[in-house]
């Protein structure tokens, strides 16, 4: 968990409102790489080559490039140089991110580099080069949005920042706290790009830090989110040019003008972007979910600084600045590189699997040359993939409009903190399956389900939205008719900043028929300093999970967080009604602040106490006592899962309110409620 992830989330509001028109589903300009969509088939990759001087190699045709995804040759059908006046991109604009890491730069590092930076944006001014500005000094801030105006950039990037959160100084476990900090703004910042056209450029700005084994997790997770939105990352230690330690260590030796460093594991030699595959070193890559290993390179330590600059460059299609006095000389390296290079588009010969995640290779049939493209790419739908089209617009228009809906249907939106400020929404909604309307096309049944759902603040502005296409496609009536016989579940998660909002939704699968919810939705405040209880997550299903699949990798893969303890995963449910004959559960979550501490006093218990109280008598139907949990504190991780199950048996037909108290060894209590009805 960060601590700041509340002003990441509304600092990138501001960023993304400044993109412009978000690309249809089945709309992609010519050049862009942007998204990578299953409609059409097509991944771009775009491939930086150079000599052994590090000159750049701007005469290579389509014919002298190969490339690979899974270790499996694919047929390039698209092919330019971005930087060819013939290229149809080529007038196109640019976008560099200036990301500066407070927390790991000391303030005389600091000034050097934002002196660097000034010169920078003077040397690369222009109508078409659209620079952002970007602090991290314990929360992400976005201090200028995308602009032209040179003026406006040096002004904001004049000045030195002090970071509440730094990653090279105090106890061992705040300073793995706030790297991880680091990267998840990193990653936050990645997805919020995701819309922008073309390829970014993201320079790094900071004095690197050590990882330990969460922190890897992360960056994995922060080098795949990059090359979903092609981000790549030009990391520059701005510590400069440092005398290795005794016995060896940082090597001076390596240091050229501009800094650029390429030891043995990150060079890509004999002309690939794989050299002897290092996304995959045992061979036999393949497709699939849940290993973002095999998209992020090999790191064979994660305890020195410059582990993490390396990872992040080499992961991304980037390369790193390191010990290099002349920090300007490594600004320019970097913008120059902006035009230089190849986009290669191809049509996979597999058909992508939603959240499956390939390796990409590139080689060049000439000796002596260097490849850099990034390492790879996953499938996942964005979150708003309505987002510009008609359909879009016709469900907005209905979810505010007058008419009444054709098509009922239930709704719950459950949420858990992902981090301080920041809620981690479950919407769960059940719809009459028969409701849901099939064509015949082509000897085949389909249906395709359109779903947005819009946060509005009390002022009617927006917090937060999504859009969703669920898509069945049978072969014969039976299949259809059979599924046609139940409910049809549909699950949605998305993050919003503590507030007071109202939430919307509306679903149409024909133009005849469609429906529309409406719930509201508080978020109260939270920060890592407080016991606290997340909001309650009722399900009537649960059930064993395989532990293996559960990892960070899968979840980020996945872009959804199932609500699992002790290896069970409880389903939310789309009601807050039950029958005596189904089960019930309920999923929480409890922040406790001494497991933020380094050293956690021993023993120290968390536990919960569940109430069922009749909201007509007051009278307490269930009372399970106080239950102990047993977690195995994380230091730095204040969050405890617990589940419940929900004892009907002495339950009337009538209201009931759910209460769950939390308690510590400390006295600290918190109690959460949420209202269910029992049926006949």
């Amino acid at each position: 968990m960060t601590t700041q992830r509340a002003s990441i989330f509304l600092s990138l509001l501001g960023l993304m409102a400044v993109f412009g028109p978000r690309l249809m589903p089945d709309q992609e300009p010519a050049g862009s790489s942007s998204v990578i969509r299953t409609e059409s088939r097509v991944v771009l990759v775009d491939a930086v080559v150079t000599d052994r001087k590090g000159h750049y190699v701007r005469d290579l045709k389509q014919k002298d490039f190969r490339i690979w995804e899974d270790n499996k040759e694919q047929t390039i059908n698209s092919f330019t140089f971005e930087a060819d006046p013939a290229s149809p991109a080529n007038d196109r604009k640019h976008y560099v991110v200036l990301f500066f890491d407070n927390s790991s730069a000391a303030p005389s590092d600091q000034i050097r580099a934002r002196q660097a930076a000034v010169k920078f944006i003077d040397a690369n001014k222009g109508p078409n080069r659209l620079m952002s500005i970007v602090e991290f000094s314990g929360g992400l801030h976005v201090s200028q949005n995308f602009t032209d105006d040179a003026d406006s950039l040096k002004n904001v990037v004049n000045g030195v920042k002090f970071s509440s959160q730094p990653t090279n100084r105090g106890p061992a476990v705040l300073r793995s706290f706030a790297a991880r900090n680091v990267l998840i703004a990193l990653r936050d910042l990645a997805k919020g790009l995701t819309s922008v056209q073309g390829r970014k450029t993201l320079v790094f700005i900071s004095g690197g830090f050590p990882l330990d084994e969460e922190g890897l997790n992360e960056l994995r997770s922060t080098i795949d989110a990059c090359n979903r939105a092609n981000v790549a990352v030009y990391p520059i230690d701005v510590r400069g040019l440092m005398a290795p330690p005794p016995g060896g260590g940082r090597r001076a030796s390596l240091y050229n003008r501009g800094g650029l460093i390429q030891p043995a594991a990150f060079q890509k030699r004999g002309g690939s972007s794989g050299g002897s595959n290092p996304l995959n070193p045992g061979g036999g890559g393949r497709g699939g979910r849940g290993n973002m290993g095999e998209i992020a390179p090999t790191i064979s330590s994660i305890n020195t600084n410059q582990q993490v600059l390396y990872s992040l460059a080499s992961g991304t299609g980037g390369f790193p600045i390191v010990n290099a006095n002349d920090l300007f000389a490594g600004f320019e390296k970097i913008g120059k590189e902006q035009d230089e290079y190849y986009l290669i588009g191809y049509s996979p010969s597999k058909e992508l699997e939603p959240g499956a995640c390939h390796t990409i290779k590139v080689k060049v049939d000439q000796s002596g040359l260097n490849v850099r493209a990034r390492s790879g790419y996953c499938d996942v739908k964005p979150k708003d993939i309505l987002a510009g089209t008609p359909t879009e617009r016709d469900l907005e228009n209905r979810v505010n409009g007058g008419a009444a809906a054709t098509v009922k249907a239930s709704m719950q939106a459950p949420f858990v903190y992902s981090a301080p400020g920041i809620a981690r929404v479950n919407v769960a909604m059940e719809i009459p399956a028969d409701a849901l309307a099939f064509n015949k096309e082509k000897g085949r049944f389909r249906m395709a389900l359109n779903i947005i759902g819009i946060v509005y603040l009390p002022d009617g502005g927006v917090a937060a939205r999504f859009s969703d296409t669920v898509k069945r496609d049978y072969e014969d009536k039976k299949e259809v008719e059979s599924f046609q016989r139940r409910t049809f579940h549909y699950d949605k998660q998305f993050e919003v900043a503590s507030g007071k909002y109202t939430l919307k939704v509306a679903f149409s699968s024909s133009a005849e028929s469609f429906g529309k919810l409406e719930l509201p939705l508080v978020v109260e405040p939270y920060e890592n300093n407080q016991f606290m209880v997340s909001g309650l997550v009722l399900g009537k299903d649960a059930h064993s999970v395989d532990s293996g699949t559960l990892g960070a990798d899968a979840v980020m893969l996945e872009d959804h967080v199932p609500f699992v303890v002790n290896g069970i995963e409880i389903s939310p449910a789309a009601t807050n009604r039950f029958k005596k004959t189904e089960r019930g559960f309920v999923y929480g979550e409890l922040y406790e602040p001494e497991y933020m501490a380094e050293k956690i006093k021993d023993p120290f218990a968390v536990g919960v106490q569940m109430q069922i109280v009749d909201k007509k008598s007051d009278a307490v139907k269930v009372d399970t006592g106080l239950v102990r949990l047993n977690p195995k504190p994380q230091s730095g991780v204040p969050t405890v899962p617990f589940g419940l199950k929900l004892d009907f048996t002495n339950l009337t037909p009538g209201f009931y309110r759910l209460l769950i108290m939390g308690i510590d060894s400390d006295g600290r209590k918190f109690t959460r409620g949420t209202d269910f009805e029992m049926e006949q």
